[in-house]
């Protein structure tokens, strides 16, 4: 399947959606299906697709499409939309350091939207189309704007042109509640395994970390990123 792999969904410009929520928040971002399958008719009946109904594949076909196992409800195929600009002004954002697992970054990107980050930074790291990325986001990844970097200068360029102070999500930094909720922010967060590249070490961040009850080997960092996005929620 063409939208499994990340050089293929370049490609051909098809992204695939695993999932009714997904697919509802898909379509109401006014995505564009091209085909669907669903597990039986009262699911694709729930789906509510537009008038213009993309192609029907049949239920035998729903495990080419999807990027997982288990039993999956619906899957669609719509036209990959195009990454937008970086905005001008942004106040709030968070950077994805190197997220490898779909689950986490994918969870990341639904609670950046819940506490009101305006701006998602995937630096390096998975492919914001993943299947399982936009399944795990629960379709959040389509209403948040977001960009790639690939390289520390061109990131370091952009966070410098909007003055936003950085922020690293440590095991052993000052404690969130010690630190005053900044008005503005890019907050860090590194992969699990191998923390948080040494780019971050020579560009003055700020470290913050949350304090534990219980002496263990980390928060997984979606919760992490959870809570302190929490404190410093807008709202």
């Amino acid at each position: 399947m063409a939208a499994r792999h990340g050089r293929h969904r370049r490609k051909h410009g098809l992204i695939a959606v695993e999932g009714i929520k997904p697919i509802q928040e898909a379509l109401r971002a006014g995505l564009t299906p091209t085909a669907v399958t669903a597990k039986d008719e009262n699911t694709l009946y729930q789906l509510s697709f537009p008038e213009t109904c993309p192609a029907y594949v049949s239920p035998q076909a729903l495990s080419e499409v999807a990027s997982t196992a288990g039993p999956l409800p619906a899957a669609a195929l719509f036209d990959m939309p195009p990454t937008p600009p970086p905005p001008r002004h942004v106040r709030r954002a968070l950077i994805l350091d190197h997220i490898q697992h779909p689950g986490n970054a994918g969870a990341l990107v639904r609670t950046a939207l819940w506490f009101g980050v305006e701006h998602l930074i995937f630096y390096g790291g998975i492919d914001p189309w993943h299947p399982r990325l936009i399944s795990g986001s629960a379709g959040a990844i389509f209403h948040i704007s977001w960009q790639q970097a690939t390289a520390p200068e061109p990131l370091t360029h952009f966070l410098q042109a909007r003055r936003l102070p950085l922020f690293t999500a440590v095991m052993d930094g000052p404690p969130i509640d010690q630190i005053e909720r900044p008005s503005a922010f890019a907050l860090i967060v590194g992969n699990e395994g191998h923390g948080l590249s040494p780019h971050w070490n020579s560009e003055a961040a700020r470290p913050v970390s949350i304090p534990a009850c219980q002496p263990f080997e980390s928060l997984n960092v979606a919760v992490a990123a959870a809570v302190i996005l929490y404190h410093w929620r807008p709202c």
